[in-house]
């Protein structure tokens, strides 16, 4: 049996459980009436299903601990009809999930086009949007679809900049927020440099260009090529001292008279007095005479005066100055050579009778004026050869001394070098109006005087320089009468003047000078020329008259021509006419020395206005100029005109009107000479001769070391600036 105990504590557990379940259904049929708003579910107390009773708690205690739905919201679907609602949110929700999937693909359309901005409302990964918000977004999307093809333009270009290696350039323009217009600057930047990079992998020579190294071998090329001429004549000499023994002895026994070639030579050799005439030598020595004087010089008439008709014969023939040699002269000449060179300016003087010493005419303005010029050998040959033209002028060394006659005969087509003074006393030209002086029988006394004043003044002037900066001088008349006018005061001057006497011991050039007339000044140059335009006011009229002697010949503009390019430095222009003085005329002559003085007066060309300014020829002459203008200096892009052209000018801060320096660099001007000589020799030498100093960067050094670069260009212009202040 079991133990009392035990089965006393069993009827008391069993007991109590029944008294409670008494309880329970005591209070559960107290609320019984609480039931009746199930209705259907409610089947009794104890007979009722709870399990949908259950399942409905759940789904409310669903939507209340749901975080994503408001509390409105909650409210609404539990409270009043919750099933009909419920059933009303369903169908709502099929449709809601099949519009959320087209929103879907078309979010993903929208990523074809490119990127969706993280954390906008078109973001796929944010999922809080609201659906008024969407909507909101996609209408203004859609008044803006300009923006959105802009938008897959832009997105293209990116794809492409990506897949051609620049996707970090993208990565760093988006996470620095880079504006579009300085977007546009760094790719161009970065692909250049890239480009660039290609570049001297691919040619590694430029990547190991060293300045110094490069300029070391400019010096020696141009040193070298200076020696050549050196090279050449000693050649020349070998092969003559080589030839020597083919030099025929000829006779030497019997007469004198019989006496030919090196014989002959030997003996006139030895005589101090009574030679041979010159004729009689070239005849009967000839051979020997060509093998020890290969190039003879002679003017056309001397060849046909002293040269054997049929024995001398010319492998080259070069004849210059040929726009004043008549053809009738040039004929002899031509008719020996085997080969011809014909050099010359159709533009300059032509073959004239006027003055010539057999010439009936004298310096009377009518006769001169109806004289006629003759067709050189020059304008025949340029009917019948090959032409090649020499553009490149040497002698002016400020860009005025050369402008008309550039402007008015030469189409503009030569290259001049620009001066290292754009605006300076000591260069160009220089008016002197004559007033109250007087035309009279070819003479104009006043004018003649005030020449003469101004030749004897710079002579004394410049005697007391030293010789090499001292400068050489001519003065050119318009006819012979005031060419002697001016020579007889000037030689007056020198016998009564002793300061004037002292000078001309002193003054290097005191040899030099000239006084000439318009006939017979070409080939002559000088640094200054002081004209003496002659015509002016008739004493009895006051008129000056139209008569201006072989200026008004129908080759008189080129008498001007040659008038006017016979300076270096400075022409001094004397007048006793203006521009307004001369009246316009058909002829080209008289029309010109109407624009020329009034060039002279004005100091500028009728209707060719003011230099306009040109920018730098590439981005790196940019990017120089931009340096030197931050160190506080002034700087012009592209200083110069007509073909010549320096990249950069510096001016001097201390001399207005100066330039400091010119900048060189490698860019169109320097490639733009397909010739080594010229790029790397000539141009430089003839700036450095107009009084240029010229500083190189190369494009190589400023793209390795710019800041070395800058340090190197600062401190040379600190040191030309301060040498200059010295000097």
């Amino acid at each position: 049996g079991e133990n009392p105990n035990t089965q006393y504590d069993q009827l008391h557990d069993h007991l109590e459980t029944a008294q409670n379940l008494r309880e329970a259904q005591a209070k559960i049929e107290n609320n019984a009436h609480k039931l009746e708003g199930l209705k259907d579910f409610h089947q009794g107390v104890f007979e009722t299903n709870t399990a949908p009773l259950l399942s409905t708690l759940s789904w409310i205690e669903v939507i209340f601990n749901n975080d994503l739905l408001n509390e409105k919201f909650k409210k609404w679907i539990i409270f009043n009809s919750p099933v009909e609602k419920y059933c009303r949110f369903e169908k709502a929700l099929e449709k809601l999930i099949l519009n959320h999937s087209q929103i879907i693909k078309i979010l993903q359309q929208l990523q074809t086009i490119g990127d969706v901005m993280p954390g906008s409302l078109f973001d796929q990964s944010i999922q809080t949007n609201q659906a008024e918000n969407f909507l909101k977004a996609l209408k203004e999307a859609h008044s803006k679809t300009d923006i959105l093809l802009r938008w897959n333009d832009f997105q293209k270009t990116l794809n492409w900049i990506e897949k051609n290696g620049f996707a970090n350039l993208i990565a760093f323009a988006k996470s620095h927020k880079i504006s579009g217009e300085a977007y546009n600057v760094v790719v161009e930047t970065s692909y250049l440099y890239q480009w660039l990079n290609e570049i001297f992998n691919k040619y590694p020579d430029l990547w190991d260009f060293e300045r110094i190294d490069h300029a070391s071998t400019r010096e020696i090329f141009a040193q070298e090529d200076k020696n050549l001429p050196k090279y050449y004549q000693k050649h020349i000499n070998q092969i003559l001292f080589r030839s020597g023994s083919l030099r025929p002895s000829g006779i030497s026994r019997g007469r004198v008279s019989s006496f030919t070639e090196m014989a002959l030579i030997a003996h006139e050799v030895k005589k101090k007095k009574r030679h041979m005439p010159l004729r009689h030598l070239l005849k009967k020595a000839y051979t020997s005479l060509n093998k020890l004087f290969p190039c003879f010089m002679m003017s056309p008439s001397s060849v046909a005066q002293f040269l054997p008709k049929r024995e001398v014969e010319f492998d080259l023939l070069v004849m210059d100055e040929a726009s004043q040699i008549k053809p009738e002269d040039a004929l002899g000449s031509l008719a020996r050579a085997k080969q011809i060179v014909i050099v010359g300016d159709s533009k300059q003087m032509p073959p004239s009778d006027i003055f010539d010493s057999s010439s009936t005419v004298d310096d009377n303005d009518s006769q001169i004026s109806a004289a006629e010029d003759i067709k050189s050998i020059l304008e025949i040959a340029e009917q019948h050869y090959l032409q090649e033209s020499l553009v490149w002028h040497y002698r002016s060394f400020h860009q005025s001394l050369i402008q008309f006659s550039n402007e008015n005969y030469y189409d503009q087509r030569l290259i001049i070098p620009p001066s290292s003074y754009f605006s300076s006393d000591e260069y160009g030209i220089k008016w002197n109006y004559c007033e109250g002086a007087l035309y009279h029988e070819g003479i104009n006394e006043v004018e003649a005087g005030k020449i003469t004043e101004f030749l004897v003044r710079h002579v004394i002037l410049e005697s007391v320089k030293q010789p090499e900066k001292q400068e050489s001088i001519g003065v050119i008349a318009m006819n012979r009468r005031q060419q002697s006018l001016i020579n007889e005061l000037y030689e007056n001057e020198i016998l009564k003047n002793d300061e004037l006497a002292e000078a001309l011991k002193s003054f290097s050039h005191a040899d030099d000078i000239f006084i000439r007339n318009l006939e017979n000044v070409q080939g002559d140059e000088r640094d200054i020329i002081a004209i003496s335009f002659t015509y002016g006011p008739d004493p009895a009229s006051g008129r000056t008259y139209q008569r201006f002697g072989p200026i008004a010949n129908d080759g008189g503009w080129r008498r001007l021509n040659v008038l006017f390019t016979r300076s270096r430095k400075r022409l001094h222009v004397f007048s006793s006419m203006k521009s307004k003085d001369v009246k316009l005329a058909k002829i080209r002559g008289v029309s010109n020395l109407k624009a020329y003085l009034k060039y002279a007066e004005e100091g500028c060309l009728p209707d060719f206005g003011e230099a306009t300014g040109r920018g730098p020829d590439s981005p790196f002459e940019e990017s120089v100029g931009r340096v030197i203008r931050d160190m506080g200096y002034e700087v012009h892009s592209q200083v110069g005109s007509c073909g010549f052209f320096i990249d950069l000018g510096v001016t001097d801060p201390e001399s207005p009107g100066t330039y400091l320096c010119g900048i060189e660099c490698d860019g169109a001007s320097y490639h733009s000479h397909p010739v080594t000589r010229d790029r790397d020799r000539i141009r430089e030498e003839i700036l450095v001769s107009r009084g240029w100093k010229i500083y190189r960067i190369w494009s190589t050094d400023w793209f390795k070391n710019k800041t070395c670069e800058i340090e190197r260009l600062k401190n040379y212009l600190e040191f030309i600036t301060n040498q200059d202040e010295v000097l």
